[in-house]
């Protein structure tokens, strides 16, 4: 003889008849507090979003004429300092080994890549003239240290691009935990849109539209 289930046995010995669906039911109701509610989970930011943050992470800035630093969102090639009412520049370091400006503990020298023909319009925003721009000091390469001991007229051209290679934006500690952040965070959604491609979408060279 098949064994009833523990529940009908209980049923019976109370003299209580349980047909199945019933059974069905009560079998749900028991084991519901056990389950709880699934919520389904929220997808990812996009990544246009998460681009759009790479571009504020926190950025060194260096006016022009004073050297003054101002850390602030990145994103943009200058802007105009409120306060002093100078043109601002994205910070660069220069990492050549043999660069006269590196700190005493070997820290890179930090310059700009400042153009004549930007200026600070009365109205505090940055203001181009192309004809200023013609007057732009000319120098080897974007470090102003590493210009004066180069020789270009000696040098190979794997040399000059080596000196290129040397200068680079400049990196602050809290950007780069920032940037760690959002490329894990754009990883996942990567992956979660591999997880939720659309099935079904025709194959290459199939002829579906």
């Amino acid at each position: 003889m098949t064994a009833k289930p523990a529940m009908a046995r209980a049923a019976a010995r109370a003299g209580v008849t349980v047909w199945w669906p019933a059974r069905v039911a009560l079998l749900v109701v028991m084991l519901a507090p056990l389950t709880g509610c699934t919520r389904p989970v929220a997808p990812p930011r996009s990544r246009d979003e998460i681009f759009q943050d790479r571009l504020r992470v926190p950025t060194l800035y260096i006016s022009e004429k004073s050297g003054k630093r101002i850390v602030t969102e990145g994103g943009r090639m200058n802007f105009v300092d409120q306060e002093s009412g100078e043109v601002c520049w994205v910070a660069w370091a220069c990492r050549a080994p043999n660069c006269p400006g590196r700190g005493p503990n070997g820290e890179p020298f930090l310059c700009i890549e400042a153009d004549a023909g930007y200026f600070a319009k009365p109205d505090g925003t940055v203001g181009y003239d192309p004809k200023l721009s013609a007057m732009t000091p000319k120098r080897v390469g974007m470090c102003p240290q590493c210009s004066v001991i180069r020789k270009p007229e000696s040098e190979t051209p794997e040399q000059a691009i080596e000196y290129s290679r040397y200068v680079q934006l400049h990196q602050l500690p809290e950007a780069a935990a920032r940037l760690k952040q959002l490329d894990e965070e754009m990883a996942r959604r990567v992956e979660w849109d591999r997880q939720h491609a659309i099935v079904g979408r025709p194959k290459p060279g199939s002829g579906t539209p």
